[in-house]
């Protein structure tokens, strides 16, 4: 029997934690053996490869240890790279980051985004660090100018605002205004 180790999913959750999950088949019959799934805290790791490669090991120990003395390690490096996000912020480099894309409305001159599971205030944050300067704001009007200024993340990080002003001409002179209410901001923000 030579046994073959599928890498079906590799899910990146909060707290540094990554969780693959992955089935034993002996590739000889086309048999299911059975499944495996790990949780492997990634501080202890500073590149992705020593992630791929603790996967691995875990995955060929797991099928040493239920007897399996003929097997092939699958390469998963295509499906987790993906999962694997890099960033240098300020000269130090994040692993597992991720990009949160969004869109809120203008209210009182102020955008407000749901960094959420579900998009709403009351949803799991997905960030235990929001990275602010990397924060991307775009209005979709090309009929008018607008400045962004004054990035602030709640303390749970769960919420970013940010003070949307729209240029004006009055009295032959330019002024930023607040954005008018409902105007449509759209982010792009990486975190971790």
């Amino acid at each position: 029997m030579t046994v073959k180790l599928i890498l079906a999913e590799f899910i990146v959750g909060g707290g540094g934690v990554i969780n693959p999950y992955g089935f034993f088949v002996d590739i000889d019959t086309n048999t299911l053996l059975g499944s495996h799934f790990l949780a492997l805290h990634t501080e202890s790791y500073n590149t992705k490869q020593e992630i791929l490669d603790a996967v691995d090991a875990a995955f060929v120990a797991e099928a040493q240890n239920r007897g399996y003395t003929s097997f092939v390690a699958t390469d998963i490096i295509s499906l987790v790279t993906d999962s694997l996000g890099e960033a240098y912020v300020s000269g130090i480099k994040y692993l597992m980051t991720r990009d949160y894309i969004s869109s809120a409305t203008v209210s009182s001159g102020v955008a407000t985004f749901n960094l959420t599971d579900d998009g709403t205030a009351t949803g799991a944050a997905v960030f235990s660090e929001v990275f602010a300067d990397s924060a991307r704001f775009f209005i979709d009007d090309n009929n008018n100018v607008y400045a962004f200024a004054g990035v602030t993340v709640s303390a749970d990080k769960k919420r970013l605002s940010i003070s949307v002003k729209r240029l004006a001409l009055s009295l032959a002179v330019l002024v930023w205004n607040d954005a008018p209410d409902g105007t449509t901001v759209k982010l792009t923000v990486k975190g971790k």
